[in-house]
């Protein structure tokens, strides 16, 4: 876990594909060509990494996480073969000794529709969110489903405790980015100054004894 002070907060982008990944931090870092970037966010300094693809297949995937302050799992589409590779990297977290980790639905500016599959057939399908709470049929196989909102179909699909918060953003909005992170930041943070309840500016600040060294 990094051991930076609770004012600078290194979240690493979890994600399916690295061009998502890479649309995400152009629309908060226009000038950072997908690589990493900084957000600052009140008065706390968050450097933003991408760490994208199949877990197996990148013998650095356990580090990259051990050495972020948070996990930032991020989700475009929910189609089935995106939500067996979101599986994937979910399962690739360790259940214990890991930073805390949050959803976030990255959508384009004012979409407002998702893409997810048929539960019956596979079938890719378009579901507005003005139709959640309703049942949907498949043009496909003709199957009947709830239409559930984007948020509750991830928790399904991936089986997320309740403890883990999913936020929709919006693509090129950074007030959407900053206020998801302005939300998330003071848990991590707190958890930060627990396990690192002195940094070396505080250290210095304080009135400590001598020591003594016997000739």
């Amino acid at each position: 876990m990094n051991t930076a002070s609770k004012r600078n907060v290194h979240a690493l982008i979890l994600c399916v594909y690295q061009n998502e990944g890479e649309m995400f931090l152009e629309s908060i870092c226009p000038d950072c060509a997908g690589g990493p970037c900084a957000l600052k966010v009140d008065n706390t300094n968050v450097r933003l990494d991408l760490l994208a693809g199949d877990p197996a297949l990148n013998a650095s995937w356990l580090s990259r996480i051990q050495e972020a302050d948070a996990l930032i799992l991020l989700v475009r589409f929910m189609d089935v073969t995106s939500i067996d590779k979101l599986n994937a990297i979910h399962r690739s977290i360790p259940d214990e000794g890991s930073p805390p980790l949050f959803v976030f639905l990255f959508r384009e500016q004012d979409q407002a529709e998702f893409k997810r599959s048929c539960p019956t057939c596979g079938q890719k399908l378009w579901v507005r969110d003005m139709d959640v709470g309703r049942e949907g049929r498949c043009p496909n196989c003709k199957a009947s489903f709830a239409l559930l909102s984007q948020e509750d179909l991830i928790k399904k699909e991936i089986v997320l405790p309740d403890s883990v918060p999913v936020i929709r953003i919006y693509q090129g909005d950074e007030g959407s980015v900053k206020s998801a992170f302005a939300w998330i930041l003071p848990g991590v943070t707190s958890r930060l100054a627990e396990a690192n309840p002195f940094d070396e500016e505080t250290l210095k600040k304080s009135t400590i004894r001598v020591q003594i060294d016997d000739l």
